[in-house]
């Protein structure tokens, strides 16, 4: 087949398979020939405005499937920053659920498949499950502070000497001109636990330290949890992508 040949029979096959339906509101619902990980088309909307113009939605729907997931109910924490930059990227809108783009009659079909595009990407956070988030939360902080401190100078997951049956795990101990510091990663409120019984162990032992917690944001840390860790630890940085707070307040409780 010659290149002509391709397309032509590619636009035939892909117009036909698009399909639409009038629906109550006086919108038009457009089935392009997509399909998300749950098997289903995509539910596109096209609606004429007064000025003339097209609104071109999903109606809240794609995240109303992504809610069907146990791990999505509540979009918050790297999800929503993921979903900020992709809805910019994309260049369409979100508001209360709903993802929607506007477009002149002449750039309907682009604006459309703008829109599918957005969904097909939004819909892939699904995957993002807790277990995924949490490694890349480690994978961020691990990366981060070694920006900032020198490899040979970090000890990953170690104990302090005091603790001979090694029950209380230090997630980074860096050696301060004055005291260590003792650094950890808490993602989740179940760290949060964790972290705080260690610093309340190393307090016991009257150890002469530094303690930082660095955070994958507040919202994912429930209040009471949030604040017996903040009464345990010496400083905190809200967000592992915070590098410049991270690496100024560790510089900070390096020299002090």
């Amino acid at each position: 087949m010659t290149p002509e040949e391709i397309e032509k029979s590619l636009c035939i096959g892909f117009c036909q398979s698009i399909q639409t339906r009038i629906k109550a509101d006086g919108s038009i619902q457009v089935a392009l020939p997509f399909v998300g990980r749950d098997g289903d088309c995509y539910n596109i909307f096209v609606a004429k405005q007064v000025d003339g113009s097209f609104k071109i939605s999903d109606k809240g729907s794609t995240i109303m499937r992504l809610s069907y997931e146990n791990d999505l109910k509540l979009l918050k924490g790297a999800r929503t920053e993921v979903l900020n930059q992709i809805i910019n990227e994309n260049g369409v809108y979100f508001d209360n659920g709903e993802i929607y783009t506007r477009s002149l009659e002449k750039d309907l079909t682009a604006t459309v498949f703008k829109l599918g595009q957005a969904l097909t990407r939004i819909s892939d956070l699904g995957l993002w499950n807790k277990a995924r988030i949490k490694s890349t939360f480690y994978e961020d902080l691990d990366f981060n502070l070694h920006r900032i401190i020198p490899y040979q100078e970090i000890k990953k997951d170690a104990y302090l000497e005091i603790d001979r049956e090694k029950l209380f795990p230090i997630d980074y101990l860096v050696n301060g001109e004055d005291k260590p510091l003792l650094i950890f990663g808490v993602p989740d409120s179940s760290k949060a636990r964790l972290a705080t019984i260690i610093m309340l162990k190393v307090a016991e032992w009257k150890i002469n330290c530094n303690k930082m917690v660095v955070l994958n944001g507040l919202e994912n840390i429930g209040n009471a949890d949030l604040e017996r860790l903040m009464d345990a630890a010496n400083d905190f940085v809200p967000k592992v992508t915070e590098f410049e707070s991270m690496e100024r307040k560790i510089a900070e409780r390096l020299l002090h």
